[in-house]
């Protein structure tokens, strides 16, 4: 049975193969929003001996459910896992296989469900080869079954709406995000440098005002990672000499970077997603709330792991204001960390391929002023607009509730901003609070090209 046609006869219940489905409190909250919801819902325990409740099951006892005979929903216990476990579930959900999504781990569940019949099998990845659930029949592959849009695909919504499909079609628009999450959410689990940009440009983070793409804060320009902040209205030509001729080019003007905070132990090397020393990252963006969140983990050549958090935000309330905090987490380790915090000046208009032949330098910095151990404004201005660019940052660091000491001031070329050295303890956060305020503001007319 084809895909389109098991879809077409609905989907009404739900089957969680709790021998394969690690029984966390996510699933536990999952189960209960169906169960209160009016969903028909099962959950089918394999590999448990046959007197064994459910409460006794160390590793299920944060599940909301009770042994069946009572109102809770079905638990159904077998030590096998034939296919006719999966039809007796749906049985007695008062339904039919075809009518019923299987939510599974492992590609022999995956296997029985799709021999049984199932009209939506989801298999959750939690190794990082989806191929292994695809190719065994899963039509939806999530990493967690929290974020799975399953009520979309139980109200009757297409799957290909509510869930992007597992064989990675729609992965080209997105940057390779994980299908099937929440239409409010954004994630990807892991850093994939090929679709870098892509993932920079639809985690970009605004307000009307001004926008700021979602590069990680400690990232210049290269060929992976491209930081810009733009802003309404500002641009400028330039004119670029291209062996026989003059070609006049206009853009948006790629303005001084405010999110630039670089991080490493104090014997290390800076810590970055994509880096050698980088062993996982996660990252999401609540369209909801408009917050872009990453947590990456590094591990250096010492075993030191590293975990740093970012949360980062625009201001609806405050047009001219964003935000960034960050959390650094010595996980296994003592000593030094040094954070620099800065505004980058050194940017430019150069992600276009197309481009690539053209002047794409917009920017003269004309001042850095740095009023105090936390502050630092660096101002800029269009070089043919004559439009000036002011960006102030003001960087705050505390452990616990304590704050930090002061940072020493610092300008290097376009590079302006404060360094900080910090003590450090194993699972003891370091907290830094970053905001910036930017205005941009016309200086006199536009320069005319000669």
């Amino acid at each position: 049975m084809d895909h389109e046609n098991r879809f077409a006869s609905g989907l009404h219940a739900v089957i969680i193969d709790a021998g394969a489905i690690r029984a966390d409190e996510s699933v536990a909250k999952l189960v209960r929003t169906f169960h209160s919801a009016g969903v028909p819902t099962a959950v089918v325990l394999k590999e448990l001996p046959a007197d064994e409740s459910l409460e006794d099951a160390a590793a299920l006892d944060a599940w909301p459910l009770r042994v069946e005979g009572t109102d809770g929903p079905p638990v159904l216990r077998s030590n096998n896992s034939d296919r006719a476990v999966f039809v007796q579930a749906a049985r007695r959900l008062r339904t039919t296989p075809a009518e019923t999504v299987v939510v599974t781990r492992n590609a022999a569940g995956v296997r029985t469900a799709a021999a049984a019949g199932i009209g939506l099998i989801v298999g959750v990845d939690t190794t990082g080869d989806r191929s292994q659930l695809t190719s065994s029949g899963a039509d939806v592959v999530v990493t967690d079954v929290a974020q799975a849009n399953l009520t979309g695909l139980l109200s009757g919504t297409d799957p290909e709406r509510a869930a992007s499909p597992s064989d990675g079609a729609g992965d080209q628009w997105c940057g390779g995000a994980d299908p099937a999450v929440s239409g409010w959410l954004l994630s990807y689990d892991s850093f994939d440098p090929e679709h870098e940009g892509t993932r920079e440009t639809l985690c970009t983070l605004g307000n009307g005002y001004w926008a700021t793409r979602g590069s990680a804060p400690s990232s210049t320009i290269d060929e992976t990672h491209y930081p810009g902040t733009y802003f309404a209205g500002v641009y400028n030509r330039v004119i670029s000499d291209i062996g026989d001729r003059l070609v006049e080019s206009e853009h948006m003007v790629n303005a001084p970077d405010w999110t630039y905070v670089r991080i490493q132990v104090a014997d290390g090397q800076p810590m970055c997603p994509g880096s050698t020393e980088m062993i996982s990252h996660d990252q999401r963006l609540d369209l909801r709330h408009g917050v872009l969140t990453r947590t990456t983990r590094y591990r250096d050549n010492h075993d030191r792991i590293t975990r740093i958090t970012s949360r980062q935000l625009h201001s609806l309330a405050t047009p001219h204001l964003a935000a960034l905090e960050i959390a650094i987490q010595a996980e296994n380790w003592a000593g030094q960390i040094q954070v620099r915090s800065a505004v980058n000046g050194d940017v430019s208009n150069s992600n276009a391929a197309d481009d690539a032949p053209l002047n794409h330098h917009h920017l003269t910095i004309v001042d850095v002023i740095q009023p105090d151990a936390k502050t630092v404004v660096v101002e800029a201005v269009t070089n043919q607009s004559g439009i000036s660019l002011a960006t102030a940052a003001r960087t705050r660091l505390r452990q616990g509730q304590v704050p930090a000491a002061d940072g020493e001031g610092f300008t290097e070329a376009a590079l302006a901003g404060h360094d900080f050295v910090l003590d450090v303890k194993p699972d003891a956060e370091v907290i830094i609070e970053r905001s910036s305020r930017s205005l941009p503001h016309a200086t006199g007319a536009p320069q005319q090209h000669r």
